[in-house]
């Protein structure tokens, strides 16, 4: 589904709110895979948290949560 030609966010940072699950979670994947860095808003608790940045750290972009 990588279609970089359509979108390069190489180094970006992109905010979602949300991001630690569900369409949240889809949404910081979808733009990690795009190449932006993601800074997740969220109140869930740390494992679904943890479980985010993981996700996001396979396409080797970094993440973080903020509360």
């Amino acid at each position: 589904m990588s279609n970089t030609k359509f979108m390069d966010l190489t180094d970006k940072v992109a905010v979602v709110t949300g991001g630690s699950r569900g369409i949240g979670r889809a949404i910081c994947e979808r733009l990690a895979e795009l190449g932006a860095h993601i800074a997740i808003v969220c109140i869930a608790d740390e494992s679904v948290a943890k479980d985010a940045v993981a996700a996001i750290g396979k396409y080797k972009r970094k993440a973080k949560v903020y509360r």
